[in-house]
Parts: C-alpha cells; structure tokens; sequence
C-alpha cells in the first residue's frame, strides 16, 4: 500500500503534496472518461464548500470538523488541490474558534486534530494562523499519574471530554511535527484491550485507578470500532514518522478488525450495531495503511454500492447529488424520492467525507472480458468471462447497452455466466461489456452477431423435439418409483389458441421424481418441475421466476393479445403481467378431487410427489371464472 498524503513528505505546501502523490493516487488513463467513486466522492464533498469551510445550513454555524474531515478525504483522493489549499486558508483564519471554549480554555481533541490538519497540508504547525498547535497540544499533555500522557481538556468548567480519538489524533500530529510523545504513545497504548480493539472513553478512574482498559469493568470497555479504525491509522502514521513500539498493538488492533469485518464486506457500528458507510471507510482506510488491500477493496465494494451514480438516481431527486454517499440503505431509499433535505445533509457531508478514505481503495480499472464465442446468433446464449474485478464486487453484463444479468464477482473476482443475445440485435459488430462497481470499473469486448431465425424474430420459443426434452410425453407412470412420485404438469393454450409455429395444443408431461442419496424424494418447486418436465420457463425482468410470463414460448413476443380496453397488449415480460393476460396456476393431488388454484407462486410452493400441476391462460377472466386446465388430474 502506497503512503498517503496525509503522512510527511519532503514537500512543502499543498501543491508540492499534490506532486509526491500523483504517483501513489493518480488513477489509471481510462479514468480521465469516467473518474473513479473517490474522485466523484471528493467533487460532491467539495461542492459542499461556503468559502473553504462546511456550513450547517440547519443550526447556521461553520462545522471545523467536519471542514478538517473533508480536507483528509479531498487530500486521500487526490482531488481539488484549490479547495484543499481555500480550507486551509479558512482554519488558519480562525483556529481559536475550533479548539478554545470562548473563555480561554482549550478543547484536546479539537487541538489535536488541527494539528493533524496543518501537518497534514506542509503548512507551520508552530504557526497556525497565529497559534503554536503543538506548544498547545503539549500542553495538555497530563505528566504524572495514571493520566500521564492523557491529552487533557483545559476549560473554564472544569469539564473533560477529551477521549481516544483526541489522543490518536495527538500521537499523529506531534509525531509528524518532529515532537512525539512516548507518554502520549504510552496512554494511548494502555486503552488497548486484551482482544485487540480500543475503548473510546477513559472517564473511569474511580473504578479503575490505573485506567487501562485491561482493568477496567466490563461496562467501560466496550469495543469502538470508529475509534479503533482511527488509532490503528494514527499508530500507522506515527510508526512512519519514527515512533518505536507500534508494531505488536497494530497487528492485533487489525486483526480484531478484520474479524469484525462482515462477509459482504461492510462493518457495523452503533447501537444497535448496524453496518453504515461511515465505520466501513474508516475501517477499509485503517486496513489498507497496515497492509490488508483485500479486506480494504471489499469494504469499498460495499461503500460504492451506496454511491449516488447517474445510474443509481436515475431520474429521481438524487440525480442531483451525483457521487455523494449515503449513510446507509435507508438513507439512499429516502434521498432517492425526496432527495437530500437540508436536515439529512449534514449526515451526507459526514459519510461522504470518511466514506472516500475506503473508496480510495477502488480506483478506475478496466476489465478482462472474453465471450466464449466470437460470433453468435441473435437470441442464442454467450457465455461471459471477465476477471479482475474484487471479490463480492456487484457486476451487471450487458450486450449493445441491454443488461442481460447481474451478480457478485466469486472469491478470485472472476465472473463466468451464460446471457442471452436480444433476440432484436442488429447483425454486425456488438459491444459485451462488463461493468463494476462504478462507471470507471468496466471491460468490454466486440462480438458479431449474425440473424435469427424466422422463430426467433416471431418471438417463439424454439421448441424441441419430445425425445430432446427432459422429462417424457403423457401422464406420470405407476410402473416405476421415478414415475410413481413423478409429478404430471398440463399446460392449456385453449385461450391463446395457435400461432405460427405453435399448435396451442394442451401439454400434459412428466416430471420423474428425483431422490437424494438416502432414497428420500427431493422437493421442487413449481417452476423447477416445469423444467424437469421438458417445458421452458420465462420469467420477468424485475421478478425473475416468480413469475410464469411465458411457458413454451407462449404468449411469444410478437403475439398481440386482445384485452378489454388494449386489443393490441402484448406481453414483453418485464414486470407483473396484467390481472386480465397470464398464466393461471393449479394443482390437484392426483388421487381424488379436482384442480385447485394455487394461493402461493411457483417459486415458493413445492409440488406434491405424485400429484398433479396445471397451468391454464387467463385472458380477460374474471375472479371466479379463471379457466382451470381442461385434462383431469387422474392418474
């Protein structure tokens, strides 16, 4: 893992800084068409920019913090150096603001962290906007006692909020301004638990004299991950710059995390812990400054899946907000129809800002995609290869711009599917193309397409040969066990009639039984005996096989279906088909009474061995005169 631009270089000033990373952060040549989730993260977070400082439209106040949070993530990225250089100069005009409390005193954390800020930028941490950050964070160091090392708050109250992000902070900032703490190294050290994770508050000396986190009660050493994440990049940071005894606690401080990590790649925090994009940069940030890229680019997997893209908001209120990301999946449905309002902004601004230190992790690449053939008939099945993407990285395969199927890139990253061709596909040169997480992860390759046939373009099914089916003609036989516990599918075309080159006659199959290795009969559901009976299944676009749209290439594509008020329907499959056109589903028992109409779909209810499974179209059928298969469920 390259250094980021957060550590010390030899450069000074931001410019410079932007220089020595180029090479470490620079994306690859294809990014300039389409810039990676960092870069479009970091545009969206600097727009949010009043003069160089994030504004609180809400409450009206200028937020330092989250100002400073965006400076790192602008700086991690490799983006906007103007904007970096313009919040640099907004701190430095106004330091006391962020770490005084209005009455002489000073806020550790907030010191601390601007003092992360000013060295983080090449600027004077000596002379900050008028103000020595680091004879100030000295300052508050604590020298004797359990506290020795603890970086204290000095207010007018009296009152302590300094706590373990304030001391990672410390232990960053004064070891890359050349005065590092070994007591500050060693305070922070003490928070360590026995598992490996830090504790965020200290408050606890009554109870725990030495205030170690190994001596404390249960109650107050409860795991932050947040705080973990931050000082395993602190501890990071000040190892470069020289500070010894680091090694050990950030192997186990990475090692809890990895462990905490979740197998989509996202992580959890909060109570009640839920997974949110804010913790899963921090901890992909942490991961990949300690030498764990993998476990790094899964979280930012994770995280780009919650990126507003031009394809994610589509034509609703987030189109507006492209590259921001969302706290977490209810945060994106809510901005998706009402976009981000100005109460939600601001936790927005918040994820976005540590969001785009993980997503640094998953720049533009172009992908290896190999069709198993170079040329294909319209409508026949590809098969699609394509690597280098990350492991569990959502992917969608499309051929000439139409999205065939989607899915997770496996373990090694690699994906292997079989698509169909749009059966409408021009002949000549087409495009396959992968697509990753975001629009600068994709790969494509050239396929020519030659014309279907005159089945295909009527939009029918090609329908085999009985012997080439699976499954056999005629109702289930008694003869053997197979076809004892077979199940009998009956499909009735009565209501669709002929067309081309379909009878629309009734098919009655079936479905041999089909055991396990201890002799017991197998479950099926609906759809998979059709199957099994040697009949296809077409699905919808939006549902999948939840729902029968087409079932041996009937109703086909080009078959106009008369509807009281559409004469002219025709069915295309791509959601729910209409409560006046589709395909009715029933089942019998085989042995006594007759059909009865399934109050559960074919995906979810399992047929019974030996019985029977109808299915019959509905056109323009009222609620009680749905037309049940005309063949008699006996055997």
């Amino acid at each position: 893992m390259t250094r980021s631009t957060w550590r010390r270089t030899s450069a000074v000033g931001i410019a410079a800084a932007v220089a020595v990373a180029g090479t470490a952060l620079a994306p690859s040549a294809y990014a300039k068409d389409a810039p990676g989730p960092a870069k479009q993260a970091a545009r969206w977070q600097a727009g949010q920019l009043t003069g160089g400082l994030i504004h609180n439209g809400q409450f009206d106040f200028d937020d330092y913090g989250l100002t400073i949070d965006t400076l790192f993530a602008l700086d991690e990225a490799n983006a906007k150096p103007a904007k970096r250089k313009r919040i640099v100069r907004a701190l430095r005009t106004d330091v006391a603001s962020y770490i005084g409390d209005g009455s002489g005193g000073t806020y550790a954390g907030s010191v601390a962290k601007m003092l992360v800020a000013a060295t983080s930028a090449h600027a004077k941490p000596r002379s900050f906007g008028g103000v020595n950050l680091v004879e100030r964070a000295t300052g508050l160091v604590d020298t004797a006692g359990a506290d020795k090392g603890r970086l204290k708050d000095d207010t007018s109250t009296g009152d302590d909020f300094s706590n373990l992000i304030g001391q990672a902070y410390a232990l960053r900032g004064l070891a890359a301004a050349d005065a590092a703490s070994p007591s500050v190294r060693s305070f922070l050290l003490k928070q360590q638990c026995q598992r490996g994770f830090f504790r965020i508050a200290f408050n606890d000396a009554a109870s725990n004299p030495t205030l170690r986190c190994s001596t404390a009660k249960p109650a107050n050493r409860a795991p932050d991950l947040d705080a973990t994440a931050l000082a395993v990049a602190a501890m990071d940071a000040a190892r470069s710059d020289g500070v010894a005894g680091l090694g050990k606690p950030i192997a186990k401080a990475t090692g809890w995390l990895r462990d905490r990590q979740l197998p989509n790649g996202a992580f959890r925090s909060g109570s009640p812990a839920a997974a949110n994009s804010n913790s899963t940069g921090l901890a992909a940030y942490a991961l990949a400054e300690t030498g764990h890229p993998r476990a790094a680019r899964r979280a930012a997997v994770w995280i780009a899946s919650r990126q507003a893209t031009k394809r994610r908001a589509g034509d609703t209120s987030l189109a507006k907000e492209i590259g921001a990301v969302a706290f977490d999946d209810n945060a994106l449905r809510t901005a998706r129809k009402s976009g981000i309002t100005k109460v939600a902004r601001d936790q927005w601004r918040r994820a976005t800002a540590q969001a785009t230190l993980g997503l640094t992790e998953l720049q533009a690449k172009r992908f290896t995609v190999r069709p198993a053939r170079r040329s294909v008939r319209a409508g026949a099945r590809l098969r699609v290869r394509a690597g280098g993407l990350v492991p569990g990285e959502k992917y969608d395969v499309r051929i000439a711009g139409k999205q065939r199927t989607h899915g997770r890139a496996n373990a090694k990253g690699r994906i292997d599917v079989r698509v169909r061709v749009p059966r409408a596909t021009k002949a000549g040169r087409r495009v396959v193309s992968v697509r990753g997480a975001a629009a600068a992860r994709t790969g494509r390759a050239s396929i020519r397409v030659r014309r279907h046939s005159a089945a295909s373009a009527a939009g029918l099914s090609r329908v085999r040969p009985t012997s080439a089916r699976k499954g056999y003609a005629g109702k289930c036989k008694k003869k053997t066990r197979k076809g004892r516990k077979g199940v009998t599918v009956v499909v009735d075309f009565r209501k669709l009639g002929k067309f081309r080159g379909h009878s629309g006659k009734t098919i009655v199959r079936c479905a041999p039984a089909k055991f396990t290795k201890s002799g017991k009969v197998k479950k099926r559901t609906g759809i998979k005996v059709l199957q099994h009976a040697g009949i296809s299944v077409k699905g919808t676009r939006l549902q999948g096989k939840a729902f029968a749209c087409r079932l041996d290439g009937r109703p086909a594509r080009a078959e106009k279906l008369p509807l009281q008020g559409d004469p002219n329907y025709r069915e295309k499959c791509i959601s729910t088909p209409p409560s006046r056109a589709f395909w009715g589903y029933w089942n019998a028992n085989g042995r006594r009474g007759g059909w009865h109409f399934s109050k559960t779909g074919p995906a979810s209810r399992y047929a019974k061995p030996g019985g029977f499974e109808g299915w019959a179209f509905a056109l323009n059928a009222t609620q009680g005169s749905k037309p049940k298969p005309r063949v008699k469920p006996r055997r």
